[in-house]
């Protein structure tokens, strides 16, 4: 890991301050170290120089004239914290997401690389990789595999050779969540290659085994699946962690299953060194109401684990498990210098956050200026028309082949699952008309260029929505709801101008617009800016009918083609289980 190996000149520097023959440049006073390592709460002082740590013990010999000396004295002295599995680009971007985290105490993020697979070449991709791990919290990447979705161009931005380069960069750690999971046990030959690759290279394979017996789960491992973070009970990340992957135990935005997750610890009394605590990139909205792995370890806490071993599964075990725990995870000579300094054992929201061996935080807000992204040195492809083409209503609403005829309609049944029903809809004009049922919607996906439509009908979303467009989900593309052809139009219309985003339409006027200016997925604006479009846009969806626990997530997933029942896809309106495109996409522009 190239960014975070020292020079020899560095290595001869902590040395001669660790000896206490040169001055430190930090030196934490009185502070009692938390040592994952051991287990023990041990009163001692901490040496930096640079942006690592020299020295840990009793010893002040190292202090100089010009030595900046923090009294920790009755405070307790962390390894900063870790988050294992984030999604830095799903609305807001990974500037903005570090902007959030770092004042919480997270300092190292491992991060899904999808968003720029899709939608960067390949030089432009590798230069946006570099330049975000030179943030003050340290960011690794991992690429998908396999899409969320099937598109037509997956051979291309999926390639084996172009997913083995990625690998090769230095700041990438490894393999982000293999979701296509039946793909192993066919035996499937780019899967297996690409992670035969991942671990020539000493890198990690992580897995998303959502919905997987313990009888298709020894298979997976088999093949090099290494964790996962989908168990939602403690019999799953039981069984998980008895076939020897690391357990991700998760509390998001969309699932708060940790209070059940962590019943593996509390009641079944495993050994924890494979357990991690991850948000799995929730809401950003998240991150202001309750916080980031800290909120998470502070969870464990109230239900009965042990501080130290909460403290160690959001800073040693994630380290551990990406093999880089020679670098960060712990508070040791050598180890990056990145510190929580808390008021308590049990309390892990910080009081002062280091850095790289620099302050970056207090009491919650950064004292220290991010670096600047000119992102348009990263160009990537935006929604957009052909010059002078438009939407019209006739492309979003369902053709009805015969009057009474059935329909496979999608239910949504939570934030992001839908079931297939058949409903016998009525017929207006030649057009299904939704019109007499208060709980049914036009569902379409458009191609992000606007070529193609896939036509369906969503049940279960909202009951008053009049036009909705968006282009943050997994197929990139365009996915517009609604029980008005005009409205829905426009919707799509105005996203197409702007390039991406979330647009609603009532009553002939756009009522909310956020524009997502990189790809029509991210947002360049700042991180409270976008929580604040966040809540108005879920403000205006709860008035008019949605009612689970993500907006973000239904919206982000509609077209994802792995997640149970029946999904609209750019091949058609696809189940999921039987993999048969039941009525196909068409050609409009």
């Amino acid at each position: 890991m190239y960014f975070l190996d020292p020079s020899l000149d560095d290595v001869r520097s902590l040395i001669q301050v660790s000896r206490g023959s040169a001055p430190a440049d930090l030196y934490i006073r009185g502070g009692t170290v938390c040592n994952v390592y051991s287990g023990e709460y041990l009163r001692a002082n901490v040496a930096i120089e640079g942006r690592r740590i020299a020295y840990v013990g009793p010893s002040e010999s190292c202090v100089g004239d010009d030595t900046h000396v923090i009294d920790a004295s009755g405070k307790y002295l962390c390894p900063g914290y870790v988050e294992v599995h984030a999604h830095p680009w799903r609305i807001t971007n990974p500037l903005e997401l570090c902007r959030a985290v770092l004042p919480l105490g997270t300092t190292t993020v491992f991060c899904d690389a999808l968003f720029f697979q899709l939608l960067m070449e390949d030089e432009v991709l590798e230069q946006c990789l570099v330049k975000m791990s030179s943030l003050p919290t340290k960011i690794f990447w991992a690429p998908r595999i396999t899409p969320q979705t099937t598109m037509p161009d997956q051979v291309v931005k999926f390639a084996t050779d172009r997913i083995k380069r990625i690998l090769a960069q230095p700041n990438v750690a490894g393999i982000f969540e293999v979701t296509r999971w039946p793909l192993l046990l066919e035996g499937e030959p780019h899967s297996l290659e690409c992670i035969a690759t991942a671990r020539a290279l000493g890198k990690r394979v992580d897995g998303h085994t959502a919905g997987c017996s313990y009888e298709k789960l020894n298979p997976i491992v088999a093949a090099g699946v290494e964790s996962c973070h989908e168990a939602i009970d403690a019999q799953q990340a039981l069984d998980r962690l008895r076939l020897g992957m690391h357990v991700f135990l998760r509390d998001s935005s969309l699932r708060g299953d940790l209070p059940e997750l962590i019943r593996v610890v509390t009641e079944h009394k495993v050994s924890t060194s494979r357990l991690v605590l991850t948000t799995d990139g929730p809401d950003p909205q998240y991150f202001v109401d309750k916080g980031s792995v800290e909120y998470l370890a502070q969870l464990a806490v109230e239900a009965g684990v042990d501080p130290m071993t909460a403290l160690q599964m959001i800073t040693l075990n994630p380290a551990t498990y990406f093999r880089l725990d020679h670098y960060i995870g712990g508070i040791a000579p050598g180890r990056i210098a990145d510190i929580v300094v808390n008021s308590r054992p049990d309390n892990f929201k910080p009081e002062t956050v280091i850095a790289d061996g620099q302050v970056v935080a207090r009491n919650g807000r950064l004292v220290v200026d991010l670096p600047a992204v000119d992102w348009d040195q990263f160009p990537c492809d935006r929604p957009s028309l052909p010059r002078g083409a438009r939407i019209l209503p006739k492309h979003l609403l369902l053709r009805a082949e015969h009057a009474g005829s059935s329909f496979p309609v999608l239910d949504l049944v939570s934030s992001v699952i839908t079931r297939r029903r058949d409903v016998s809809l009525p017929v207006l004009d030649g057009f299904v008309d939704v019109t007499q049922d208060d709980g049914l919607l036009f569902a379409t996906l458009l191609d992000r260029h606007g070529r193609t439509a896939t036509n369906g009908v969503l049940k279960g979303f909202a009951r008053n929505l009049q036009g909705l467009a968006s282009s943050c989900n997994t197929a990139g593309h365009v996915v517009v709801l609604g029980r008005s052809g005009e409205a829905m139009a426009m919707a799509a219309n105005v996203l197409y101008e702007i390039g991406g985003g979330n647009v609603i339409v009532e009553d002939g006027r756009v009522i909310y617009q956020m524009p997502l200016e990189s790809g029509g997925i991210m947002a360049r604006h700042p991180f409270d800016v976008v929580v604040s479009q966040i809540r108005e846009l879920t403000a205006l969806l709860r008035a008019r009918g949605y009612v689970y626990e993500d907006l973000a997530f239904t919206l982000f997933f509609l077209p994802c083609d792995f997640l149970p029942e029946i999904r609209i896809t750019n091949m058609g309106l696809y189940d999921v289980k039987t993999r048969q495109v039941l009525r196909p996409s068409r050609k409009i522009l």
